[in-house]
């Protein structure tokens, strides 16, 4: 496929607004300044994205869902499916912590 090609697909994705918010500049935070801006979550090519832009720093663009159908039915149950998740990356975080302990003593 040619670069023009590649170029006019892109173009043409889809995207679709699913909220607008409010998000803080990272440049802002890490110069020590809270920059309030406004921020949109879109959906585009079956990801879920964090859209933002400040004045000073110009537009961000963040993955905010790899997988926009899990994320539009954790959205519907209402944080009903959130909580077996959390609970699973709970015990995650704590067995790769407990591994990394053993690596590390001397």
């Amino acid at each position: 496929m040619r670069v023009t090609e590649q170029v006019r697909r892109k173009k043409e994705r889809k995207v679709r607004v699913l909220k607008e918010t409010v998000s803080v500049c990272p440049k802002c935070v890490e110069e020590g300044k809270l920059n309030v801006i406004p921020a949109r979550i879109i959906e585009s090519d079956g990801k879920i994205l964090y859209e933002k832009e400040c004045e000073e720093h110009g537009k961000f663009q963040d993955i905010y869902w790899s997988d926009a159908e899990l994320y539009k039915r954790a959205e519907s149950s209402g944080g009903r499916e959130r909580v077996p998740l959390l609970q699973r990356l709970k015990k995650r975080i704590m067995e790769i912590t407990d591994a990394l302990k053993t690596v590390w003593v001397l």
